[in-house]
């Protein structure tokens, strides 16, 4: 019997923001590029090019980078903006290779089979933790749980971070060197579908902008 990861309503439920931790660095802009379906918001790449890469590029599967967190308790958290469910079973998340700037899917981590993004939904992915799996609960003793990455999203460089389908680049976002101040994250406003900039972090949660 395959067994289903229902996320957020099981294990997401919590909405506090994630206590603080040092982070550096201001405020920055990036370019959109794909519209995945169902009115799902436009992806923010930085100086990359799938092609260039080998991928094709195809954001019918529908899920956004919602929020990334590149120091302190660091995360990248995904989204579901669409109506329906959003089957995450054998998608990768990778990080960037710093030599050709693309997905360096030696490292990437691969969502098991059966887990599924319900409609508004969220699954977080705590980055440089070590170990690789999940779902995992109370990640970082802040109540919500989370899939793990042995990589993170560079702070000082900037780099971005890639949904993959085998070969297909699902969805991307671009973090870039120093994007926000300290104890802060940097996340779409509106809530899954506007523009990256500095929020308030709140994995498992709807972004919030900062004061």
């Amino acid at each position: 019997m395959k067994k289903i990861f229902a996320l957020v309503p099981l294990l997401f439920a919590c909405t506090e923001a994630v206590e603080n931790a040092p982070d550096s660095g201001s405020d920055a802009s990036s370019q959109d590029v794909a519209t995945p379906k169902d009115s799902a918001p436009p992806n923010e790449t930085g100086p990359m090019d799938a092609g260039a890469c080998g991928l094709a590029q195809d954001a019918s599967l529908g899920v956004v980078v919602n929020e990334i967190r590149a120091k302190g308790a660091e995360f990248v958290e995904l989204y579901n903006p669409t109506s329906g469910v959003i089957d995450l079973s054998g998608v990768a998340l990778a990080d960037t290779e710093s030599d050709s700037g693309c997905p360096k899917t030696s490292e990437q981590l691969v969502f098991p089979s059966g887990t599924q993004i319900p409609s508004g939904g969220y699954v977080v992915v705590d980055t440089s933790a070590g170990d690789a799996g999940g779902p995992f609960q109370n990640c970082h003793d802040a109540g919500y749980a989370c899939f793990q990455a042995t990589w993170g999203v560079s702070n000082s460089s900037g780099e971005s971070v890639w949904v993959l389908q085998g070969q297909t680049l699902a969805a991307t976002a671009y973090y870039p060197p120093s994007a926000v101040d300290s104890g802060q994250s940097y996340g779409r406003i509106p809530n899954g579908t506007g523009n990256f900039t500095t929020c308030t972090p709140t994995p498992a949660a709807a972004n919030v902008a900062a004061p």
